[in-house]
């Protein structure tokens, strides 16, 4: 997340820089006490997730609000906090303009406050997109969050049952993803303050955490873990049902030129292959099995 902290007030960035140090998920700060620096950052293609601006500009024409709105008509993917040490004068003005407001700051600027408002701001931006996120091989597509249907939530919720029943998690319950979510960003944002080097996401929104663990179950069974082969919830496939899948399906393995890859070439990625299409087939029967008691 790049933020952009705005202010005439010297004394202001140096705090806001203090309260912002150590937040996880915050790849860029660039601290601005004058408007024209952000508009000259603006033009060099210099973009912003989030802007933190002050409202009263003294020897401005123009105060926080207005200018806002100029930058949300060129940016308008860019969310705002508004921050004023002036409750009242301005708490209906801010909702006069066009802005993509998520949030107002009254000075001194308190910590928790700030941090509610940023875990906001990282929420909208991680779950205003499709997520595609990519493990051992396999890719899952993740909706926008509004557009997840009945059927998405159903299937999650089969895929959670199945690895409840093979030792993978204890709670499949939809409360038990969202303990199990905060529980890893606290142990991502531990590991970002003490300096510890990592890949991925530095913060998980509730999507992506849901899409997340989906796909790490599915891997667990696709490349199957301790726990799965040991549970003989994987199945093992000769060498002819791979053979036949491979037959069946040659239009699967075509090269660019016409020609296909061999049966040796492919037998790994068939066998992957044929134990996803079990995966999802047990999740199929839990579903099928949890409707019929009902």
């Amino acid at each position: 997340m790049k933020i952009a902290v705005c202010d005439d007030d010297k004394g202001c960035l140096d705090s806001m820089k203090r309260l912002l140090a150590g937040y996880p998920g915050i790849s860029r700060t660039e601290y601005y006490q004058n408007l024209s620096q952000l508009s000259e950052a603006l033009e060099n293609g210099m973009g912003y997730d989030l802007v933190l601006m002050d409202i009263e500009w003294e020897g401005n024409e123009q105060d926080g609000i207005a200018y806002a709105a100029q930058y949300n008509a060129r940016s308008p993917q860019t969310r705002f906090i508004f921050v004023t040490a002036y409750n009242d004068k301005f708490s209906e003005k801010i909702f006069w303009e066009k802005v993509n407001l998520c949030g107002f700051l009254v000075k001194p600027v308190r910590k928790e406050h700030l941090e509610k408002l940023l875990d906001k701001v990282r929420e909208k931006i991680f779950s205003s997109e499709a997520l595609i996120l990519q493990h051992g091989g396999i890719t899952e597509k993740m909706p926008k969050q509004e557009t997840m249907t009945q059927a998405h939530i159903r299937k999650a919720q089969g895929a959670f049952l199945l690895a409840h029943r093979m030792g993978l998690i204890e709670d499949p319950s939809m409360e038990g993803l969202e303990a199990r979510r905060k529980k890893h960003n606290e142990e991502l944002r531990r590991m970002e303050q003490e300096g510890q080097r990592f890949y991925g996401p530095h913060y998980f929104s509730a999507p992506a955490y849901l899409q997340y663990e989906l796909t790490r179950l599915k891997l667990d069974f696709v490349q199957p873990c301790e726990k799965v082969r040991e549970g003989g919830f994987c199945p093992d496939f000769t060498e002819q049902e791979k053979r036949d899948f491979y037959e069946q399906n040659r239009d699967l393995f075509g090269r660019y030129h016409g020609d296909h890859f061999t049966y040796e070439e492919v037998s790994q990625i068939i066998e992957k292959r044929l134990r996803e299409d079990a995966y999802d087939k047990l999740i199929r029967d839990i579903l099928c099995e949890s409707e019929n008691r009902q």
